[in-house]
């Protein structure tokens, strides 16, 4: 399996504007308990073709797959490793606020 295979299984999908290596599609999850079709996730490609997916609500990853008609392989890489599953960019708050763009002055 590769990371071709989750982008032609996800719904909605359309590469990242920042990055070649990402992907924004429709959790199929949220899809079925909202019925709502926004990009709600994100898929990322590592260097060694592992590949992660990961849902703005949290959804179960296994279960994402599973909609999908995939399973775990699908996000190992070339050498049989899987990638983080519960990455930094994901689970923390933003730092600073939206309104206040400018850091603070002891960071500057």
């Amino acid at each position: 399996m590769t990371y071709q295979d989750i982008v032609n299984a996800a719904d909605n999908c359309v590469e990242s504007q920042t990055a070649t290596d990402q992907h924004h599609f429709t959790c199929p999850v949220c899809k079925l308990s909202t019925g709502t079709n926004k990009r709600n996730a994100l898929g990322r490609r590592y260097p060694n073709d592992s590949a992660s997916v990961h849902c703005m609500r949290g959804c179960n990853v296994l279960d994402i797959l599973t909609l999908w008609g995939l399973n775990l392989n699908a996000l190992r890489g070339t050498d049989g490793k899987l990638p983080p599953m519960d990455p930094g960019w994901w689970r923390h708050p933003r730092r600073y606020d939206a309104r206040y763009p400018v850091r603070p002055m002891e960071e500057q």
